[in-house]
């Protein structure tokens, strides 16, 4: 598996050549998830993972390399968050995305949708860290 890795953000929250649905937390069971769906069109529905960082009392998450293998187009992503620190900065409401100009894109935090839930585990990328 080859990989672009950088110590900053590759994309952008808006960008719709990576996502279909832009990220966002969601919780089930007093467990908190970041969630996105890989773009359904194009060539960039590589396989993704996010980083998150605890800065200036905020959680804020990116992605700092893409993967050249593996085609997830449509496919929904769970990334569990089990960090006390950042768990406690989602229950204040303080998580954001950072763009690669850093700018902040603050996170819609909600429960996880029946719809979703009826689906969970079916095919799902479910990434724990």
């Amino acid at each position: 598996m080859g990989a672009c890795a950088s110590q900053r953000s590759v994309m952008s929250f808006s960008d719709r050549s990576y996502f279909k649905e832009p990220p966002k937390i969601v919780t089930k069971d007093d467990r908190y998830y970041l969630r996105f769906v890989y773009t359904d069109q194009g060539s960039f529905a590589y396989f993704m993972m996010t980083q998150s960082k605890v800065r200036e009392d905020k959680v804020v998450f990116f992605i700092p390399s893409t993967t050249s293998s593996g085609k997830k187009h449509g496919e929904v992503q769970y990334e569990e968050i089990r960090n006390d620190d950042k768990v406690r900065l989602i229950r204040e409401k303080q998580a954001y995305w950072i763009n690669p100009d850093e700018t902040m894109i603050t996170l819609r935090i909600e429960p996880l949708d029946e719809e979703d839930f009826n689906t969970w585990g079916k095919g799902n990328i479910i990434v724990k860290h």
